[in-house]
């Protein structure tokens, strides 16, 4: 995939994720979080690349692997838990993990898959 799909998926994987949340707290979304959440989705999207440029066939390794959805999966689910984390904390950090994870789901579905570690 390349960058600008990858920029789109994030952003509207942290708009989702931003929505989503919105939801189930029963509050209203409001412009400037919603821009918020998909440009942080958008920036976590690419992330990847720029942690592991693809200047080879095989740049994929740790930053684009299965441990690492796993890694960002209990992340965000340890931190929808956390009883002392601002809620404005709880949107923009599930809003980047779905954005780096948006990555990570569309680069296994190409021939060159992710490796699992």
């Amino acid at each position: 995939m390349n960058r600008p799909v990858h920029q789109i998926a994030g952003g509207a994987a942290g708009l989702g994720s931003y929505l989503i949340i919105k939801k189930r707290l029963n509050e209203k979304p409001t412009p400037v979080e919603a821009v918020l959440c998909s440009l942080l989705g958008v920036f976590a999207g690419t992330l990847p690349d720029l942690l592991e440029p693809a200047n080879s066939p095989f740049h994929r390794s740790t930053f684009h692997s299965a441990g690492i959805m796993v890694a960002l999966g209990y992340g965000a689910y340890r931190l929808l838990k956390g009883e002392d984390i601002e809620t404005v904390l709880k949107i923009f950090g599930l809003a980047s993990a779905s954005g780096y994870g948006s990555h990570i789901l569309l680069d296994s579905m190409t021939p060159a898959q992710i490796p699992f570690l």
